[in-house]
């Protein structure tokens, strides 16, 4: 298994996680180089797409500063996929005993993703402790996310699925908060479209702290 100490360290170093819909795999250099340029350093790429995973490859390619992890992986020959791509992280929305077990015996980052507490005692059973909540505001939002970690011992969240630009701080200053996911940042239609001046308009709002 992988080192989960290291992994939370690479969050907390890198608490705003952009998750990222990309239709056109040739708008993902000019997205990493962006995101560099105004200081964040870490992705989320959602296989949600025909194009996703050569957007990946190029990110993984040509943005090599970038860390850069993988979503909506649902199954384990996804996981593979990006083992061989050689991604920095992998995100699951949910949990299946398959996944957690092949994720367990590999070296991978992995993010396992829960909702309810018998979801978290799960992943937890397997050796995982640093978890994805999602949907994480239908989940009960930050008072989940307290109420978990306050009953389960060293166990730590990142909230994705209704962080906002209103509320991701809020999130953040909770103990058990190690990094927030979310879509504001670099929304689907703007990266399609490459209008960079929105998206950079939200970069720099984080990297002020506004």
């Amino acid at each position: 298994m992988y080192n989960e100490d290291k992994f939370k360290e690479i969050l907390k170093s890198n608490p705003i996680i952009p998750v990222v819909v990309i239709e056109r795999a040739n708008t993902a250099k000019l997205l990493g180089e962006l995101f560099l340029r105004n200081g964040m350093k870490i992705i989320e790429v959602t296989l949600r797409t025909a194009e996703a995973l050569e957007a990946i490859k190029i990110l993984k390619k040509e943005c090599a500063d970038l860390i850069v992890g993988v979503g909506t992986v649902t199954n384990v020959e996804q996981f593979k996929l990006c083992e061989e791509i050689g991604v920095d992280f992998v995100v699951s929305p949910g949990i299946t005993e398959e996944l957690l077990t092949y994720a367990k015996e590999s070296s991978m980052y992995y993010l396992p993703g829960v909702m309810t507490s018998s979801e978290v005692l799960k992943a937890k059973s397997y050796g995982f402790n640093v978890l994805k909540l999602f949907p994480a505001m239908l989940a009960g939002g930050l008072q989940a996310v307290n109420t978990y970690g306050a009953v389960y011992v060293n166990t730590y969240f990142c909230p994705t699925g209704g962080i906002s630009e209103e509320n991701y701080r809020t999130f953040l200053d909770s103990k058990y908060v190690v990094a927030v996911g979310g879509t504001w940042i670099a929304k689907q239609e703007s990266i399609t479209q490459q209008d960079v001046e929105s998206i950079e308009k939200n970069l720099r709002k984080i990297k002020k702290g506004e």
